[in-house]
């Protein structure tokens, strides 16, 4: 689902989220809308921001670590993210990948008793 973000300064946005009745806490809490699909103000950002102010932002991701929505004519466009968070990111995909795995050799029956799986192991080391 691609999701849209309107036109125009953070302002506009602003205006807009508060006419729509979304509620947001000016503290700490701000991270949390009522609406889980729209990010906090200060992660979406145009990309004329970007281009505009690229070394703060790069500074404030590696702080923060949180990912950045990059919008261009009101539209998200791309995700920019630290190199720490990012990896973190890919590890835990694989590992997810590696439990799908799991549950789908165990779904389509391809398990073998623990005894008979740990003999194999010992067999293959001698």
């Amino acid at each position: 689902m691609e999701k849209r973000f309107p036109s125009g300064s953070e302002a506009a946005w602003s205006r807009e989220v508060k006419h729509s009745g979304l509620v947001r806490a000016k503290s700490e809490a701000q991270h949390h809308l009522l609406d889980p699909e729209t990010p906090p103000l200060e992660q979406v950002k145009s990309i004329s921001h970007l281009k505009a102010k690229a070394a703060e932002l790069l500074r404030d991701l590696s702080e923060r670590r949180e990912p950045l929505i990059i919008t261009q004519h009101g539209e998200a466009k791309a995700v920019l993210q630290d190199v720490t968070a990012y990896e973190e990111t890919q590890e835990t995909l694989a590992l997810l990948k590696v439990l799908a795995l799991g549950q789908r050799e165990v779904e389509a029956g391809e398990v073998s008793p623990l005894a008979e799986a740990v003999e194999r192991i010992w067999s293959h080391e001698s």
